[in-house]
């Protein structure tokens, strides 16, 4: 029988994937707002995760998928700014 893990387990552990880090327990920190593709033409045929560092990088689907995992929701949403939360929030509703 597998107990449910409290708070902090949660709080320690929502985030990590070593398998995926080569490893590491932690997430690396990308500081990214540029990333380098191949030509547009090979662009257009492919689905990238990441296209632009500011809307979003590995480190930031791990900051998420910690706030999610601490709430117990699904998924959560992170954004570079308090007026972008604002908007987020508002925007949900209207």
């Amino acid at each position: 029988m597998k107990k449910t893990p409290s708070k902090h387990t949660i709080a320690v552990h929502a985030g990590m994937k070593p398998d995926e880090n080569h490893g590491i327990p932690n997430p690396p920190v990308y500081h990214v707002s540029t990333i380098l593709r191949g030509s547009f033409a090979e662009e257009r045929k492919k689905q990238f995760q990441y296209d632009y560092g500011r809307m979003g990088t590995p480190t930031t689907v791990a900051l998420e998928s910690s706030v999610a995992a601490l709430y117990g929701a699904d998924d959560a949403v992170a954004v570079p700014s308090g007026l972008a939360s604002v908007t987020t929030g508002v925007m949900a509703v209207v």
